[in-house]
Formats: C-alpha cells, structure tokens, sequence
C-alpha cells in the first residue's frame, strides 16, 4: 500500500488505513471521475488498462506490473489529451495569425 506523508499536528491520531479508507471511499462514491475517456480500439491496440483500474493500482497496487501498467496507462492519457488538444491551437496559430514583422535585413549585417 502507498504510503500518504502528513504532518503530526494536522493528523494526530489517523493512520495510514485511514486515508487509505477515504481513497476507497472516494473511488466507490465518485466513479464517475474514473469513467473511461480513451476509445476501445486504443486500449486494445497499445494494451492500456482502463482508467478506473489505473487508478485502483496507483493508490493500491496488487504488484510492481500492475503499478507499472497504471503509471504508463496514466501517462499516455495526460501525453494524448495534451498533444490532442495543442493541435488545434497550432493550427490556428499557422492560419490566423499574423506575426511581427522582423526589422530590416540590413541592421543584422
């Protein structure tokens, strides 16, 4: 089980079982933040596991390959919407918008 650092002041009296409690808690009440968001065919053809067993595995892991598993399937995620999501700024950027004009040549010689 991972272990959640905390200070002694603020946590005086809970342990490790206590927050590992309200993770299981929160993956039960809101599954809903856990809902798949990559198509079937990806999983299948690069062989990630769904998003809700990524984060089971995270914060409770069964081995070292199942943390491994989630931490790649997490990464390929935040790499994917990331790219995904710059692209059509990157576009827009080539076809909309003008650019300043650079000084003359000449200064440069």
């Amino acid at each position: 089980m991972p272990l959640y650092p905390s200070s002694e002041k603020l946590t005086k009296g809970l342990n490790q079982k206590f927050f590992q409690g309200i993770f299981r808690h929160y993956f039960k009440t809101y599954i809903r933040a856990n809902e798949e968001n990559l198509p079937e065919y990806l999983l299948k053809s690069l062989k990630l596991m769904k998003r809700s067993e990524a984060y089971l595995n995270i914060h409770f892991l069964k081995n070292i390959h199942a943390f491994e598993q989630a931490e790649r399937r997490l990464k390929f995620e935040e790499a994917f919407f990331l790219s995904t999501g710059l692209r059509p700024l990157k576009t827009t950027s080539k076809t909309s918008v003008q650019g300043i004009p650079s000084p003359s040549s000449e200064i440069f010689q």
